[in-house]
């Protein structure tokens, strides 16, 4: 597979349009993604815009189309165009997409889309049926998806979606996905021959560490709460420590999503915030830790490990998927990498942390 670089794939003197399906919500890490991209793009476009649902505080708002779009306005509406899309050619269903896109498309050479959408798969194919000569570029954030529980209706539409992307992928020139990892090479089916190989972009830091006890050792997990990422595994694990570690740590769980373990029940305090935090919170929970834990059981990348890496916070991670290129932007020389899926590696990862640390 011929791995290309963005930089000889989207010239300086060609517009650019981002647009990233599927954003309903102004908090939350993929809102977050999207926003690091408006400064990444300044190295590679010297006329690079966006177009949303809703002009969510970019920092530069004459960067941002906001329209309603139709095509992208509930679930509903992109399970009901995926499923025309099953039934029909993109000329019947890529009429959701022309009232949304035409008119920013014309103006362009390169769209750029950023976020897994179930209904991409009719959008590519309506973009590169119109409009042939146009450079298309998808950020494929997970090429395996993930394990985590989806409807029956949903994973056939997704896995469907993802089989055609990828066959757009082999018959045209034009068209290219972009991974943020060579390791994630593997997870391609090998029809894809040309693929755009671009690390995650770091978070700009927006807070300051106000933590003044230095004694105790605060351990964190942090964003959405899947089963893929460890959860139970790190509590597993942090049950067999030893005792005398106990009056050393502190652990913080902030995220959403569904826990199963009784947190209260550990022998040392334990902070546990199940919601969605503000950005300024989030930004603030993490420059306040000693060590992030990311015990991933399966995973392709992580945007919670690049804020650490931006916040030059130690970290204990997986050795799974693009993890690895995290724990290499850590500048501290204190992370640790650990067999994924594996509590005997995660309680050993957190102990030498803590044992180098007092």
């Amino acid at each position: 597979m011929k791995e290309i670089e963005y930089k000889n794939f989207v010239k300086k003197d060609q517009k650019v349009l981002f647009i990233a399906p599927g954003i309903f919500l102004a908090l939350g890490g993929m809102f977050e993604y999207v926003k690091m991209w408006f400064n990444e793009t300044k190295k590679y476009s010297t006329d690079a815009k966006f177009l949303l649902k809703t002009n969510l505080n970019f920092p530069q708002k004459q960067n941002i189309t906001s329209k309603i779009l139709t095509s992208d306005s509930t679930i509903k509406q992109i399970v009901i165009t995926s499923i025309l899309n099953l039934l029909f050619p993109p000329k019947i269903s890529g009429k959701y997409f022309y009232k949304d896109y035409n008119k920013e498309v014309e103006k362009v050479d390169i769209v750029h889309v950023l976020s897994a959408s179930l209904n991409n798969y009719a959008l590519f194919k309506w973009l590169l049926k119109t409009y042939p000569r146009k450079k298309i570029i998808y950020t494929l954030h997970d090429p395996k998806p993930h394990t985590e529980k989806i409807s029956f209706l949903a994973k056939i539409l997704r896995d469907n979606g993802n089989n055609g992307i990828f066959k757009l992928a082999e018959k045209n020139k034009n068209f290219i996905i972009h991974l943020h990892s060579s390791k994630l090479i593997k997870d391609l089916p090998k029809k894809v021959k040309r693929v755009i190989i671009h690390p995650h972009p770091l978070p700009e830091t927006r807070a300051k560490r106000k933590r003044k006890n230095n004694s105790i050792i605060r351990l964190g997990f942090m964003g959405r709460i899947e089963h893929y990422k460890g959860l139970s595994l790190f509590f597993e694990a942090l049950t067999q420590l030893p005792k005398k570690l106990h009056s050393n740590i502190e652990v913080f769980i902030i995220g959403r999503g569904s826990i199963v373990n009784n947190w209260s029940d550990l022998p040392f305090k334990t902070v546990v915030k199940n919601e969605l935090v503000t950005d300024e919170e989030f930004h603030q929970n993490i420059a306040n830790l000693d060590c992030l834990v990311l015990p991933y059981i399966n995973a392709s990348q992580t945007g919670v490990g690049y804020m650490g890496a931006a916040y030059k916070v130690p970290m204990i991670l997986s050795n799974i998927g693009g993890l690895p290129d995290v724990y290499r932007l850590c500048k501290t020389g204190k992370s640790i990498l650990i067999k994924p899926n594996n509590k005997e590696s995660l309680k050993q990862g957190i102990e030498k942390f803590i044992n180098s640390n007092n």
